[in-house]
């Protein structure tokens, strides 16, 4: 049995503020495609537009972090949220899974079809109390279902999915064609094209991550 604290993040505020962001980039986008706005002063408002809105993404999205607390049983997990309490019962959970990348993520299937979710990103939140929570969950479920010979799946890591590698190796080569006839088009390189890369950098860190996670316990 224990006690845990952790911060974790409001997952539908973060995307309802993602939303907006991605629809004012989109907008600005269409408008700077005129021929007036492509004079220096336009490139100019256009970058100080692009980080005045990174800006406000990043300061609003910093309040979807919350505080939740969890109480581990051997049978059962209790957690409380701000808005809800949640009871898991190890005998009826049918399916779960636990990702490490960018923060932490639990996901809990239930027999009675009840899914439960939650997640840490740490951008907006400190991950270390809930990775501790997760392990403990995870420690404590397979002890449970080994004891009562209990056959519950655990769902592979996101990365670790088939479909995945060959995604990133098509995105990645997208990007690279994008980039190319854009750069020999405007012969200048859009910030857009540099957030691209980072984004899809990351996914291939998270990628060869997971590989290694899964290689170093042969």
């Amino acid at each position: 049995m224990g006690k845990y604290q952790f911060e974790y993040t409001d997952k539908k505020y973060l995307i309802k503020v993602f939303i907006v962001f991605v629809t004012v980039q989109i907008i600005w986008v269409l408008t700077v495609l005129d021929d007036a706005m492509r004079s220096s002063i336009g490139s100019v408002w256009h970058l100080t537009t692009c980080l005045t809105s990174l800006v406000l993404f990043l300061v609003f999205a910093t309040k979807s972090k919350k505080h939740g607390s969890a109480t581990i049983n051997d049978s059962f997990t209790e957690i409380y949220l701000p808005d809800r309490h949640v009871t898991i019962h190890y005998a009826e959970v049918k399916r779960y899974k636990i990702e490490h990348f960018r923060g932490g993520q639990l996901n809990v299937w239930l027999k009675n079809g009840f899914v439960f979710e939650l997640n840490a990103n740490y951008n907006f939140c400190n991950p270390a109390g809930f990775d501790q929570f997760v392990l403990a969950f995870d420690k404590f479920l397979t002890q449970h279902n080994r004891i009562h010979n209990i056959q519950v799946e655990k769902a592979p890591l996101m990365f670790l999915r088939a479909w995945v590698l060959p995604f990133l190796i098509i995105l990645s080569a997208g990007l690279i064609l994008v980039a190319a006839v854009v750069i020999y088009l405007r012969k200048t390189v859009p910030s857009s094209l540099y957030l691209s890369c980072i984004l899809i950098g990351s996914l291939w860190t998270g990628y060869f991550a997971a590989r290694r996670k899964v290689e170093s316990k042969l």
